[in-house]
């Protein structure tokens, strides 16, 4: 992923690519709530507009450096998507086992719909 993430920075000389090693600099990622890596994390004057974690494909990375030179938000990836379905489905299901939790439920329900509209924006 690094030589996608330089040729991406190379390509958009407006936008400044820092690294951060997370074993060296504990603080750093400790401060920016770093959970996992690889992390990528668009900032735009000091405020966070993105932030993915795990692996990106060569055209993620350019959407995302694309957004920060457009000043929008890239796309969610599918994964996330389907990830946000499952958690809202679970916790539908966690709401019904646990002597019928209405909280768990329509926060279930609620991640649910988050999940799907991220699914359908990306299909269109």
């Amino acid at each position: 992923m690094e030589p996608d993430l330089v040729a991406s920075a190379y390509a958009h000389p407006d936008i400044r690519l820092v690294r951060v090693d997370a074993g060296a600099e504990p603080e750093t990622v400790a401060s920016l709530r770093v959970l996992g890596t690889p992390t990528v994390i668009g900032i735009v004057d000091g405020a966070e507009v993105f932030r993915r974690t795990g692996r990106m494909t060569r055209t993620e990375i350019d959407q995302a450096f694309e957004s920060l030179a457009g000043d929008t938000t890239p796309p969610v990836a599918t994964t996330d998507g389907w990830l946000r379905v499952l958690a809202g489905a679970t916790l539908i299901v966690a709401g019904f086992f646990v002597e019928l939790s209405w909280p768990l439920f329509l926060g279930g329900a609620s991640v649910l719909v988050w999940g799907t509209s991220t699914l359908l924006q990306r299909s269109t």
